[in-house]
């Protein structure tokens, strides 16, 4: 049990400033790379759709480039 004067933490496990330098960056690094691989993951599972959708769409446009009957 500490007495009055004496810290209720030991300074023992306290970390110097000089070893925490950096630290808030690194956190933040690390976020912002964890995001950015579950955005690249999110991207694989919708990929195929986003493919056949884009495909369907340059034929509609190639069909209205050519026949130039906009569908009225």
């Amino acid at each position: 049990m500490p007495t009055p004067g004496e810290p209720a933490v030991p300074t023992t496990t306290r970390l110097p400033v000089r070893a925490r330098h950096g630290q808030a960056t690194t956190e933040w690094l690390l976020l912002m790379s964890v995001g950015i691989v579950a955005i690249v993951a999110a991207g694989y599972g919708i990929a195929s759709t986003f493919e056949s959708s884009m495909s369907s769409a340059g034929r509609g446009a190639s069909q209205i480039y050519t026949s130039g009957d906009l569908g009225r």
